[in-house]
């Protein structure tokens, strides 16, 4: 699936697999349409388990297996997600997560999160312990390597193509257990997942991107009212004009 890229990933693609199916977009149609489109290609071929690896993600050479092992393990697991790694092999803080309050909601995605007397409030959305045993239902997984059983992503329409990009991970997870399925995670399935390294080429769009995604999965999936939405949308803006660089000032001068 390409989505409109301007490099000569296509060309270089064919040149080198000449096997590989690839669906072209005459523009970017986001995140949620492209995985769609290619998504129903495979279903139509018959496939019943479906990947979806962002760019930015390197596999391991057993990362698939694992995921399909979990995947197997139980019929109503609709998807199971991987163990992403830092490329300094640390795991990364997105790896489990579990269903957000407002106020963890407002922290966890905020520059915020980065001060010692605020860091409680994130580590009990962004769970810095993993489970014990791969076979603990989570609620969400982190997205940039995501395994679908095929029949649950069909159920629930796939990704929601209202968003463009983020968020993508929580609303197939409330999408997911609406319906009956579990989210899975497979701590074998390790990756290396260096965060946001296409998205920081484009600052000011991704945090459009991910303020319309956020205040979308608020209202219609998670039923905050309009005064908890408010708020968060006030907040974000704020935090872009002053808390970012506060922080950063916060940051550098302890580090003194």
């Amino acid at each position: 699936m390409d989505n409109a890229s301007t490099d000569s990933s296509v060309r270089l693609l064919r040149e080198t697999f000449p096997e590989i199916a690839i669906i072209e977009t005459c523009s970017n149609i986001g995140y949620a349409r492209g995985n769609n489109l290619g998504a129903q290609q495979l279903v139509r071929a018959g496939c019943d388990s479906l990947l979806f690896v962002n760019p930015d993600v390197v596999l391991h050479a057993l990362t698939i297996e694992h995921l399909l092992s979990e995947l197997a393990t139980r019929p109503d697991i609709g998807c199971v997600g991987g163990l992403p790694l830092k490329p300094d092999g640390s795991v990364c803080v997105t790896a489990i997560r579990s269903k957000p309050t407002f106020l963890q909601k407002l922290i966890s995605y905020s520059p915020l999160r980065h001060l010692p007397v605020l860091s409680g409030v994130s580590r009990k959305h962004l769970l810095d312990s993993l489970p014990e045993t791969s076979h603990n239902s989570v609620y969400a997984v982190c997205g940039a390597c995501i395994l679908f059983r095929a029949e649950a992503f069909v159920a629930i329409g796939g990704f929601d193509e209202y968003t463009f990009l983020y968020e993508e991970e929580f609303i197939v997870s409330e999408k997911l257990i609406k319906d009956g399925w579990s989210v899975a995670f497979a701590s074998a399935a390790a990756y290396e997942h260096s965060e946001g390294l296409c998205s920081r080429l484009i600052p000011f769009r991704r945090r459009i991107h991910f303020l319309r995604s956020e205040l979308y999965l608020a209202r219609h999936y998670y039923g905050w009212s309009a005064v908890l939405c408010g708020l968060l949308a006030f907040h974000r803006a704020m935090e872009f004009v002053f808390l970012v660089p506060l922080v950063q000032l916060i940051k550098h001068t302890l580090g003194r």
